[in-house]
């Protein structure tokens, strides 16, 4: 073969080549393979420790971490069991009582007026409890007791249902003050900062008077009286630090009952009922700071005031009572 046809065949398989070459000047790989696998290395550097373990995306030193039981913007459904138990500090304030029998009794008898008795700081407990269903819904609970007492000579004499009282003899008072709570509560705003409630509910109130002379047991007189009535309330609470917590709650009451005089029939039998009136109002306020570890155990104080007044009115006889239980208290609280 003559050296032209080869000089041409080997023109034309370095064609393609050239061509090739002015596409990727640097060669057929742009990157290079060497500058791929530099670029792997370096991003699976990034992703993984030299064990082979993910690293974790960096902390945000000014994002608080999330509590155990989940951030207060979680907007999935936890539930939340709590309660607290408090040591309470009780006094009883501007009393007022009054108790008729037929036509015997029924004057207001005015503790601070009368002198009657001097009730101080009691020694008892409060009770709390709530399940929260998620971020907005919780129901909440509440019961306390307490029982006051006192002895001295009165300055004045007095009559209550159909015992008379004369001043300046020994009269021993004992006064008993419960009252237990249930709502519902709705919280339109609630988060890591702050938590709004609007609770609706009721409260069962009770109270319990008597009066005696220890040096003479037939001069005793003890009368209780009752009510059930709705409550509405509000509770704000802020949180400027993450176990912090301070709140306030306000509740309101009203009930009325009123019954005309009828007869009717019971297992056969016509009985009469005599006309009836009721009435009573109850009122709450209560404010406190709440240190809580983990979002499951801490410690609270607080100071609290419970004011309830109760009339009830017919023909055989009516009863009254009125009184404000306030006090510091302190205790532990526990959730899950």
């Amino acid at each position: 073969m003559s050296r032209l046809p080869l000089t041409i065949l080997a023109a034309l398989l370095a064609l393609p080549l050239a061509r090739a070459d002015d596409d990727h000047p640097e060669g057929p790989f742009d990157p290079p393979n060497e500058e791929i696998d530099k670029d792997l290395d370096e991003s699976l550097r990034r992703e993984y420790d030299e064990n082979g373990n993910p690293i974790p995306p960096p902390v945000n030193p000014d994002q608080d971490p999330p509590s155990s039981g989940g951030g207060a913007d979680d907007d999935r459904l936890h539930l939340r069991l709590g309660g607290m138990a408090a040591y309470y500090y009780t006094q009883l304030k501007d009393v007022k009582l009054s108790h008729r029998e037929g036509a015997l009794g029924g004057g207001e008898i005015d503790f601070d007026d009368q002198g009657l008795a001097d009730l101080d700081e009691e020694h008892s407990l409060t009770y709390r409890a709530w399940f929260d269903i998620g971020r907005f819904v919780s129901l909440q609970g509440g019961f306390r007791s307490t029982q006051f007492s006192d002895l001295r000579r009165p300055t004045s004499t007095f009559t209550y249902g159909s015992t008379t009282f004369s001043q300046n003899q020994f009269l021993e008072t004992q006064i008993e003050v419960l009252s237990a709570d249930f709502d519902v509560v709705v919280k339109p705003l609630n988060n890591r900062w702050v938590e709004l409630g609007i609770s609706f509910g009721g409260r069962y109130v009770y109270w319990e008077t008597e009066f005696s002379n220890p040096q003479n047991a037939f001069t005793r007189e003890r009368e209780s009286t009752e009510a059930l009535l709705p409550m509405v309330g509000m509770s704000l609470a802020l949180r400027p630090a993450r176990p912090i917590e301070i709140f306030a709650r306000g509740r309101i009451g009203h009930f009325e009952y009123e019954r005309e005089e009828r007869f009717r029939r019971r297992n056969g039998t016509l009985e009469f009922d005599e006309a009836r009136t009721k009435e009573a109002t109850a009122a709450e306020v209560d404010l406190g700071l709440r240190l809580l570890i983990e979002d499951t155990i801490g410690v609270i104080v607080g100071y609290r005031a419970d004011f309830m007044k109760i009339e009830s009115d017919r023909d055989s006889r009516a009863e009254a009572v009125e009184g404000i239980a306030h006090g510091l208290y302190a205790g532990v609280v526990l959730q899950f």
